[in-house]
């Protein structure tokens, strides 16, 4: 099933992938590629407009460990695109917030880490609709702990 193979991991059943089509507009994706050509966000612009900053992250790359269109690759460059950006902007004061090293945090995967105002999480097992893929509850923790946390 085509649906399952771009969009999930392969443990999600055939009924809950039938049930997500139903409600997918047809024609959700088709201009999505060509979107991808160029930045649609300038983080430099952006990070200041963000107020939460403080000791630490105010942003959260989550993605799926199975995603075959964002992969772990593409997701690792944009949360480092952030970083990158952040500590600039901490260096040059036009951040007030406390610029920390990248470290290892606690999460179910062992992939997640936080540092440079970023918190970048694995949800294991998932695809890239991973809010409707079988580890949905993995991936909710962790939004949930982002939260809680900012």
């Amino acid at each position: 099933m085509l649906t399952r193979r771009a969009f999930f991991s392969e443990a999600l059943s055939d009924a809950c992938v039938l049930k997500f089509q139903e409600k997918v507009n047809a024609y959700e994706s088709f201009l999505w590629p060509l979107g991808m050509f160029r930045s649609f966000v300038n983080p430099q612009r952006m990070l200041p407009q963000i107020s939460s900053w403080g000791t630490g992250e105010s942003i959260l790359v989550l993605c799926g460990q199975l995603d075959k269109l964002m992969t772990l690759p593409i997701m690792e460059t944009l949360a480092n695109t952030y970083r990158k950006a952040y500590s600039s902007l901490v260096a040059t004061k036009k951040l007030q917030a406390k610029d920390a090293d990248i470290e290892s945090i606690p999460g179910t995967g062992g992939q997640d880490n936080a540092g440079h105002g970023v918190r970048y999480c694995v949800v294991p097992g998932a695809g890239h609709h991973l809010q409707n893929d079988v580890t949905w509850e993995i991936g909710a923790q962790k939004l949930l702990a982002f939260y809680e946390k900012l």
